[in-house]
């Protein structure tokens, strides 16, 4: 039996290693708290935490619940019914997130961290009416000592900001700035979410020189606070043009027999893969599966764990059949996808690996939505991501990596050739149904022009642009960025071999080339000699 002494001294050694980010450590200590005593609340909540860190929803669903179990007085079982909440949110059960919220709720109404996220489950609903509400009290409760009170404020600020049942007024305003004159200058992660939500709420009021002020306030605080090793990121990628050439390509693809053709839309964030992913899954015996992380982290792993030496990407050379397929199944297991269902990954960062998707999975359907550059640029400068996306921060390293982007297209599409299918947001936006006929004779699915509204009946949507795919079909987002015209200067300059001399988009995307169309203009042709690093 272990003494009171030596449970409390491996408590504060499983928290430590938590602290610390080594995790595995964290999770062997959790461990042998619940060994030593199986009713143990400490135990049984760090390992839930440890599994929610790992976006092992359902683990830490079963840990958080074993907590709640064993909780005895004085035991912090609020912040275990958020994480229940959360959770649940995480793997879209939307009834039991909300009744664990509302729990939290029911005990203190004013709980911002459980107004938030219910607020949040009720916006994926497109409960909109309810979500506005939820998020209204948190801006009108006062501040408590409760963690991220001000952030939870700040977002909730956001999410009205964005509402469609609201149109933000001067009051609207007023509040916002005021709360950010209050904000601590310490609290970052509030005044990142602040400057964010009030460029979104003086954008829709047509106020868009301040819009660009405040996000570009937003965009500086969290550049200031993030850690972006461009020079380090770019180069492994141009490491992928070295290995991944024709001949190791076509070599792998032949080894692997797996029958499985998942499908993967990617392309840049905020490009239109929600939709698409929305009008596949209307389709009959087609699985949404969201943002997978799963190929990331296959590769992940490669780079933490060599064989024979090697890492990711230079492991590839020694795949074989039975790698290969090891891989393929831990990918399928990971993501939940049966024998026999057509599955879509819509994570748009999967452009990155391509060339390994489709090793592992030679049917996999490629599907790469991308829009006009200039709008591109600004879509993702004006969006605040929360975690990743590094890149997004600075309009100039916006440029350079959709550049880069481009180069790493350009390389698949000359492996692939019509093995991938190119959806270009305006034209779709201006054709759905013809261009819906070519992605779904593609995908060899069938087509039903109904599915275009399939966005507007779905159950849920997570996505960063949620109020945007509930209205579906909208050409008012095209060519955004001309309302912030005279702050575009170097995406028009690096940019306007897409564009005619009014700076109308004229599309056009072959593999090998990037061309302006229906202009004496020369090929442009994406190398190396255009980056400056």
């Amino acid at each position: 039996m272990a003494t009171q002494l030596q449970i409390e001294k491996l408590t504060n050694k499983a928290v430590k290693y938590c602290n610390q980010r080594k995790l595995a450590q964290g999770r062997q200590a959790a461990k042998k708290l619940i060994s030593m005593d199986s009713s143990n609340f400490n135990g049984h909540q760090i390992l839930g935490l440890i599994n929610l860190e790992e976006k092992r929803f359902r683990l830490a669903i079963e840990n958080f619940l074993d907590a709640i179990k064993f909780a005895q007085e004085g035991n912090n079982v609020v912040k275990v019914k958020l994480n229940l909440g959360t959770c649940y949110e995480s793997v879209e059960d939307w009834e039991l997130a909300i009744k664990w919220y509302q729990a939290v709720l029911e005990e203190d109404m004013t709980n911002a961290t459980a107004l938030m996220g219910k607020g949040k489950v009720l916006n994926s609903l497109g409960n909109f009416k309810e979500a506005l509400i939820n998020f209204k009290q948190v801006i009108f409760y006062p501040d408590k000592s409760e963690t991220n009170h001000s952030v939870a404020r700040a977002v909730a600020h956001s999410n009205v900001m964005q509402s469609p049942l609201v149109v933000p007024d001067e009051t609207d305003i007023n509040l916002l700035k005021r709360d950010i004159e209050q904000c601590s200058s310490d609290n970052v992660e509030a005044l990142i979410n602040y400057n964010f939500a009030l460029g979104a709420g003086l954008e829709r009021l047509k106020f868009f020189d301040e819009a660009f002020a405040a996000y570009s306030n937003g965009n500086r605080i969290k550049r200031n606070n993030v850690r972006y090793p461009e020079a380090k990121l770019l180069k492994a990628g141009e490491s992928l043009f070295d290995i991944f050439d024709k001949e190791i390509f076509l070599k792998l693809k032949k080894l692997s027999r797996q029958q499985t053709a998942p499908i993967f839309v990617l392309g840049l964030p905020r490009s239109g893969t929600t939709l698409i992913e929305s009008i596949l899954g209307a389709a009959p015996g087609v699985a949404e599966k969201g943002e997978l992380p799963w190929i990331p982290s296959l590769i992940t792993e490669m780079e933490q764990k060599p064989l024979k030496g090697k890492s990711y990407p230079d492991v590839i050379y020694e795949f074989d059949q039975k790698l290969i397929e090891k891989k393929a199944n831990q990918y399928l297991q990971r993501a939940g996808i049966e024998p026999g269902t057509i599955a879509v990954d819509k994570l748009p960062g999967n452009f990155w690996h391509i060339g390994f998707i489709k090793i592992l999975f030679p049917k996999a359907k490629i599907i790469h939505c991308f829009k006009n550059p200039i709008d591109a640029c600004f879509s993702l400068f004006k969006q605040h991501f929360g975690d990743g996306h590094a890149f997004c921060y600075e309009m100039s390293e916006i440029i350079r990596y959709q550049k880069f982007y481009y180069k790493m297209m350009d390389h698949w599409l000359k492996l692939l050739g019509d093995d991938l299918f190119q959806l270009p947001y305006e034209a779709f936006i201006d054709n759905p149904d013809k261009i819906g006929q070519s992605l779904f004779k593609f995908c060899d699915l069938e087509w039903d022009k109904d599915y275009l509204n399939s966005f507007t009946k779905r159950k849920s949507v997570r996505t960063a642009s949620v109020v945007q795919v509930r209205e579906g079909l909208f050409k008012t987002a095209l060519m955004r960025w001309k309302h912030y015209d005279s702050y575009m200067d170097e995406a028009k300059e690096e940019f306007k071999e897409f564009y005619d001399d009014e700076y109308n988009y004229l599309p056009e995307w072959k593999p090998g080339l990037l061309r302006r169309r229906e202009t004496k203009t020369p090929i442009i042709r994406i190398d190396s000699n255009s980056f400056p690093f």
